[in-house]
């Protein structure tokens, strides 16, 4: 998984995280969005939520 900073066309900055195959992550999208909704600052949605969930969305090594 990569994180990657893309600008919108309005001018703000948001946050894909991508998979193995360069795909996003729609679970990590959609709240991605939802913080957005929040109005949370792009830095504080990359720097905590996006890889806490990316943790969780990871298959368990053994």
């Amino acid at each position: 998984m990569k994180p990657q900073r893309i600008k919108l066309p309005d001018g703000r900055v948001s946050w894909l995280v991508l998979d193995d195959d360069y795909q996003p992550i729609k679970p990590i999208t959609r709240y991605v969005r939802y913080l957005e909704n929040l109005e949370r600052s792009p830095n504080t949605t990359l720097n905590g939520s996006p890889k806490d969930v990316m943790i969780a969305e990871s298959p368990c090594q053994s």
